[in-house]
This record gives C-alpha cells, structure tokens and sequence, in this order.
C-alpha cells in the first residue's frame, strides 16, 4: 500500500484481527523463550526496514501486546537498547496515519514503563513525542502520548528535556 504524505489509511481486517492476531497467538502461545525471542527479532526488525503502513501498524501492536506482560517485556527488551529511538523514529515517520501513530505511540507507552529502557532514549527523538502531545491529530494519540510522556518524565535527565 503507498500513500501520499497526508492521506489517511483505513484499518482493515488484517489491521483489527487478522494476520497480527495470528502472529501474536504465535508468539504469545510458545513456552519457549527462545521462540519468543526470535519472533520478536522479526517483528522489530519489520518495523525498521519496512515502510508499510498496514506492516508498521500490525508489527506495532504485537510489540504493544508483548510489551504489556511482564513476563514477557524482559525477553522481548533484552539486548535491545536502541527499541525506544526506534519507535520514535517511525512514529516521525507515520505521523500522518493515526492508526499507526497510535500503535507506535501505545508500544512507546508500555516500553517506557521501565525506566532501565528509558537510559537509551536519545533526547532528539522526544521532540517528536513533545510535537505529538501538543498538536495531536486525535484527542485518543494525545492521551497516549502525555501517558508516555509522564512515564518518560521519571528519568531526570529526560524531564529535563520535556
């Protein structure tokens, strides 16, 4: 799917239940941790090469997903320092599709929950975080992004900056 800078996609079936739904039972229904691991290396290297919205979209709410379980948030966030700044970056990116805005924004908000995550946060990226919180497209993103910013806000040197 391509999209001209300011048009809007429409959620479909895939990004409500579909094929994201199916990754995630995936994921979610091994009890082996290596298996988790290794789904969720693919899932978070899709958000960084890809530049598909309904991809960026579904690949963010099953980290979203992940990311809200504790049990597995360690497994998931393990050796990956640079997850926060790439959320970040893509949220930049996709800024004009709320849908996948949102899910950026929302696998933002349950990273940012630990502040061991929080340290790697280059305070550049944040400005994009600060730029979605005052001028949002929906009052829904601007929840979700003072939601993170206030979790973000828990690390001095960042609330500095914010």
């Amino acid at each position: 799917m391509t999209l001209v800078a300011g048009q809007r996609c429409q959620p479909t079936s895939s990004m409500r239940s579909g094929a994201s739904r199916r990754a995630l039972d995936q994921m979610m229904g091994s009890r082996d941790s290596l298996a988790l691991i290794r789904a969720s290396s693919q899932i978070i290297e899709f958000l960084e090469v890809t530049q598909d919205e309904e991809i960026q979209a579904n690949c963010a709410k099953i980290l979203r997903i992940c990311l809200r379980d504790e049990v597995h948030f360690d497994r998931v966030t393990q050796n990956r320092q640079e997850l926060g700044n790439m959320l970040l970056r893509n949220l930049g990116v996709f800024l004009y599709s709320d849908i996948v805005a949102m899910e950026l924004l929302a696998a933002l908000r349950n990273l940012s929950r630990s502040p061991p995550q929080l340290q790697f946060v280059q305070k550049e990226y944040l400005n994009t975080l600060i730029q979605v919180a005052k001028s949002p497209s929906t009052e829904k993103i601007q929840q979700v992004a003072i939601q993170t910013l206030n979790n973000v806000s828990a690390l001095p040197e960042l609330d500095k900056h914010i």
